[in-house]
């Protein structure tokens, strides 16, 4: 019976219905904020966990402290930021999506535009095709224009 599949996903929305509604409840919060005090007050009466915990919290506060330091750290952090919003885009065309992007292209219109100019893609080998029958087309039609 425990491990049906059904009465494990009841049990499952009892506790999530039972959560939500402690939750919203603001006797329930205020017991809870105040149980969390005390044992933080009776941990930290201990002098190993304090030191211990002191020392966690200079380990993890170097941590963050470093990561936040300097402009050189977040100018790399926006190009890997970039680089991960452009994945669909090499490189080499970032300046003509910023520019397309600015003129009030969507990302769809600006995904087409710029594949299209990539070597190698569907677009691009469909953009080629069409250039070369329109080449076809003009150079029959001065060729038609220049029998008479």
């Amino acid at each position: 019976m425990q491990s049906d599949p059904a009465v494990q996903a009841r049990r499952a929305a009892r506790q999530a219905e039972c959560f939500a509604a402690h939750r919203r409840d603001p006797a329930f919060i205020a017991r809870h904020r105040q149980a969390c005090i005390e044992a933080t007050a009776r941990a930290m009466a201990c002098p190993e966990e304090r030191e211990r915990r002191r020392q966690r919290g200079l380990e993890i506060g170097l941590k963050n402290l470093q990561q936040a330091a300097g402009p050189e750290l977040s100018a790399r952090r926006g190009e890997i930021n970039r680089a991960r919003h452009l994945a669909w885009c090499p490189r080499e065309y970032w300046a003509l999506n910023k520019s397309l992007k600015r003129k009030g292209f969507g990302l769809a219109e600006r995904k087409e535009i710029i594949l299209a100019e990539v070597a190698g893609t569907a677009q691009h080998a469909k953009r080629e095709v069409a250039n070369h029958q329109l080449r076809m087309q003009l150079k029959h039609e001065r060729e038609v224009m220049n029998a008479y």
